[in-house]
């Protein structure tokens, strides 16, 4: 049985129908400017459905996700978009960067 981090063109899909990013993206982006914070860490980040349009506006975003298939899919859809986004395939849990960041986002399905 495949699961939807293994089936990353489905994923995308199914999660924006049921949350509304284009919400969580402008609510993201209004609560780095209120904090100044431009250098963003993206928790989980799956396909980058966060990361890739908040690079659009303007920020810098390191995304990292366990699920080689979801950072593929982010990879290859970073490029077409033309935005600068760090994907590291890693798990959160031993996550160890030495880059500080201003912010850090963990959102929606990625918990334990």
């Amino acid at each position: 049985m495949q699961t939807l981090y293994k089936i990353p063109e489905y994923y995308k899909d199914i999660i924006d129908h049921l949350t509304n990013t284009d919400f969580e993206v402008n609510l993201l982006d209004s609560i780095f400017k209120e904090n100044n914070s431009k250098n963003i860490l993206d928790v989980a980040c799956g396909v980058g459905r966060h990361s890739i349009p908040l690079s659009k506006k303007g920020y810098s975003l390191t995304g990292i996700d366990f699920s080689q298939y979801q950072i593929k899919k982010a990879i290859e859809d970073s490029k077409k978009e033309k935005v600068e986004v760090n994907f590291i395939l890693q798990n959160a849990n031993s996550f160890s960067y030495l880059e500080k960041f201003d912010a850090a986002m963990c959102m929606w399905t990625t918990l334990g």
